[in-house]
């Protein structure tokens, strides 16, 4: 099931990972979640990309333990990709708590 304003599937994914991004530069962590449930409710499976976008918003909100359990999820959903990525986020994220302990979660 296609938006009606668009041609086919990658289109209308495309038009949700652009939103999603914009989102995570100003929305809550639960706003982006409400976007990947609204792909979701349209057929759309979200793909890493929007994953990550999702990850990256409770990372920089300090919800932590959301973040661990959607990367648990992310890693078993798309394992071959996730990988690299999720080193990647927890490596930085971790040097971040290293060097300023104020981002520690309480």
């Amino acid at each position: 099931m296609c938006c009606p304003l668009c041609s086919c599937r990658d289109q209308t994914r495309e038009i949700f990972n652009n939103i999603l991004g914009a989102l995570s530069k100003q929305a809550s962590p639960g706003e982006v979640q409400i976007w990947v449930t609204r792909m979701r409710d349209a057929g759309i499976r979200p793909d890493t990309w929007a994953c990550n976008i999702l990850l990256k918003s409770m990372l920089q909100a300090g919800e932590w333990s959301s973040a661990a359990t959607l990367l648990s999820g992310m890693t078993s959903e798309h394992a071959s990709t996730m990988t690299a990525a999720a080193a990647a986020v927890i490596h930085r994220h971790w040097h971040l708590l290293a060097t300023d302990p104020a981002k520690k979660a309480s």
